[in-house]
């Protein structure tokens, strides 16, 4: 015999796919319930499934049954002979010391339990890595991660080491640059809080100018409107697009001095779409943070991507100074996520 598994949205649409491919006499092993997939491990007769028994164990067996039957005595009558018992004469039954055929069968039932323990390992590492895939994770980098799936501490630790986050860079001179919405312009001026001022490129958009000498204003730091700015300055790279951005790139104006600016709740193809650009990126910076919703499909990708993370901003006051990351907050939320993604799922008993 065999295992197979079968995968469908609903357990009746699975139970239906076994029945249809191995027939109504197969037998069910198990039912597991993984995001919106559904997983039934299927036992299915067949006449060769390459098993190969125990070492010895067909020899052992044959033995063991040559020595069940019951032996003739010296000099009986080959089976071959015209001469037959009578009809009513009493057939002696031997002796079957049974043992040593049980312990033969044994090892057989062993070799098979560790066939199904193999094969629920693999299951079990699919369901993990459908897990991490669920959380955002790529498929590549969700492997790079249960290489430590013992330890859930060393995989939280693996993302930070990826991350490589900076420490006390100075950030003047930085243009900020990503997508529309981000909440460049708030982070620009947090920053500009230690640099002293914040410069923002001229933006078309109805009302932006207003509000950014609004938003600087209430920060109390100087700021700048146009392309020039000077060296100590951050500059805000407003409503500039990917396409505007990497034009400026191939024209030499922008330098290599780019800081990429994504929100927390961005979706991961996206995000790859920025990190993978032709912008030279020095470093990424998270807006709308909330450690106790930690995107861990967000950080794997940047890592995945080679970007280190320079900071995150959890606030939307433009006042607000900007905290150094703490990478132990961070690993611990990592670690919490990851717990909650492979821990085993429950399923109602009756």
């Amino acid at each position: 015999m065999r295992i197979e598994r079968v995968t469908a949205d609903t357990f009746s649409e699975a139970s239906e796919q076994a029945r249809q491919r191995y027939g109504s006499e197969a037998l069910i092993l198990s039912t597991n319930k993984v995001g919106n997939i559904t997983e039934l491990l299927v036992c299915v007769e067949a006449e060769d499934d390459g098993f190969v028994p125990a070492p010895g164990f067909r020899e052992e067996l044959s033995s063991q049954i040559a020595k069940a039957l019951p032996k003739r005595a010296s000099g009986e009558v080959p089976v071959a002979s015209a001469t037959k018992p009578a009809a009513d004469a009493p057939i002696a039954a031997a002796p079957v010391d049974g043992s040593a055929l049980v312990k033969a069968i044994r090892q057989e039932l062993q070799a098979l339990e560790k066939r199904l323990s193999s094969s629920s390992g693999t299951n079990a590492l699919m369901r993990e890595r459908i897990a991490m895939l669920e959380q955002g994770v790529s498929s590549q980098y969700a492997m790079r991660l249960l290489d430590h799936i013992d330890n859930l501490d060393a995989m939280a630790q693996q993302v930070i080491d990826d991350l490589a986050f900076a420490h006390g860079e100075d950030m003047s001179g930085y243009h900020l640059v990503g997508p529309a919405g981000a909440g460049k312009t708030t982070l620009a001026i947090q920053l500009s809080i230690d640099t002293g001022m914040v410069q923002s490129w001229r933006d078309s958009r109805p009302g932006s100018r207003e509000r950014f000498f609004a938003m600087t204003d209430r920060a109390g730091v100087e700021a700048g409107w146009g392309a020039k700015a000077p060296t100590h300055a951050i500059i805000d790279s407003a409503g500039a697009s990917l396409g505007e951005l990497q034009e400026k790139c191939e024209n030499a104006s922008l330098g290599e001095r780019l800081i990429l600016v994504l929100p927390a709740t961005i979706s991961r193809s996206e995000a790859l779409r920025w990190l993978q650009s032709s912008l030279p990126i020095a470093g990424v910076m998270l807006t709308h943070w909330d450690a106790a919703r930690m995107p861990l499909g967000l950080l794997t990708t940047i890592a995945e991507c080679g970007k280190s993370l320079w900071g995150v901003s959890s606030s939307a006051d433009p006042s607000a100074r900007l905290q150094p990351i703490d990478a132990a907050a961070i690993k611990q939320g990592l670690g919490l996520i990851l717990q909650l993604a492979l821990s085993e799922p429950q399923h109602a008993t009756e």
